[in-house]
């Protein structure tokens, strides 16, 4: 009985837990989307084009006094 134990706490004592995150993963992820926003904010910059109305335009002019509102806290 006492070999069985010995054989599985000598086991655990072989695992070894690391604490560190693998960051690789993300940094890999991260580079390939900036590659894909490069790649594809030029294309997206096309737009459309808008034929606007021309008119002639005066500036309104008022005959009375201007209206002032003042606000306290």
């Amino acid at each position: 009985m006492s070999l069985s134990r010995r054989r599985r706490g000598s086991s655990r004592d072989r695992l070894h837990v690391s604490g560190e995150i693998n960051v690789v993963p993300l940094v890999d992820l991260s580079l390939t989307l900036l590659v894909i926003f490069i790649i594809t904010a030029p294309i997206m910059q096309g737009g459309v084009e808008v034929r606007l109305p021309r008119a002639q335009v005066r500036p309104i002019t008022s005959q009375e006094d201007p209206f002032i509102v003042n606000i306290l806290e």
